[in-house]
């Protein structure tokens, strides 16, 4: 943790030296330039009664502190790691039970990807590994709760709901409801197929929750997951063994975790391809 920190320390420094030469409009930046002069002068008596959550305070007399700014940073790094290489690793073993599934990928990628190097542009093009992740994703989300405070009272289908109140929302409960999907516990891309798209109802998938606040990193999620896979079924095959599970005992965690972790056997293409020589 000490490292990270020093690390966004020093991003933010470097930030404010090349302010005037710099162009780049990234988040850093942009939070950056949502910070007051003078900001760092504030007793705690009045940052705390000019609260985040009132836009117009922040705006005009509070602004951001340098903790704020760093501890967005923090949390961009470590969201955006192991929750990517966590489903990165259901994705692998949902392909090891799906041998039929993994091919359909791999002849996608190299339709229409050729020998191109993954980037932000050509991955947009396999539609068919988007549906893949988005069915890895309602299998398997990473969290499996969602919260979310009432802002005012109301009631929803006769239950009333106070303000302030914390409302939990299960996610596995929603993504796994046969009222929504046709055979949820089986790993099916085509639910994802534009059709079924189009027949959707809101909110019943929310792998990166929904609304104003939907996970702020998902695109760069999205896009690390697919340049990982292309770069990895390009190379290798994942196929199941002995200690492979049939169906993942999960962890009593607040994130999706797999109890037993996940165990498959990789073989490179070539090797893979002498044992189906040797089968025939």
């Amino acid at each position: 943790m000490r490292y990270f920190i020093n690390f966004c320390k020093e991003l933010v420094e470097e930030k404010r030296r090349t302010k005037d030469t710099s162009t780049r409009k990234d988040l850093l930046q942009l939070m950056l330039d949502a910070q007051l002069e003078g900001h760092e002068k504030l007793d705690k008596k009045t940052e705390q009664e000019l609260k985040l959550e009132n836009i117009t305070d922040w705006r005009t007399k509070r602004g951001l502190t340098d903790v704020e700014v760093i501890a967005q940073c923090m949390i961009f790094f470590l969201a955006g790691f192991d929750t990517t290489a966590t489903t990165l690793s259901f994705f692998a073993h949902s392909m090891a039970m799906n041998p039929d599934v993994q091919d359909k990928i791999c002849q996608e990628i190299e339709e229409k990807l050729g020998q191109e190097s993954p980037n932000y542009d050509n991955v947009q093009k396999l539609t068919y590994l988007q549906m893949c992740m988005e069915e890895t994703l309602r299998m398997y989300p990473i969290a499996a709760m969602l919260i979310r405070e009432s802002k005012e009272d109301c009631i929803v289908k006769g239950m009333k709901i106070p303000k302030n109140t914390g409302v939990m929302f299960p996610i596995m409960c929603l993504h796994y409801d046969p009222r929504y999907w046709t055979e949820p516990e089986k790993f099916d891309p085509e639910h994802f197929s534009e059709e079924n798209k189009a027949k959707q109802k809101s909110f019943t998938y929310l792998p990166f929750g929904g609304g104003p606040r939907i996970c702020a990193g998902m695109r760069l999620a999205e896009l690390e997951f697919k340049m990982a896979v292309v770069q990895m079924l390009r190379k290798f095959r994942l196929v199941a063994c002995d200690k492979t599970e049939k169906k993942i005992k999960f962890s009593k965690t607040g994130h999706l975790k797999p109890k037993n972790g996940i165990w498959i056997k990789i073989e490179h293409h070539q090797q893979s391809n002498d044992n189906a020589a040797q089968a025939n």
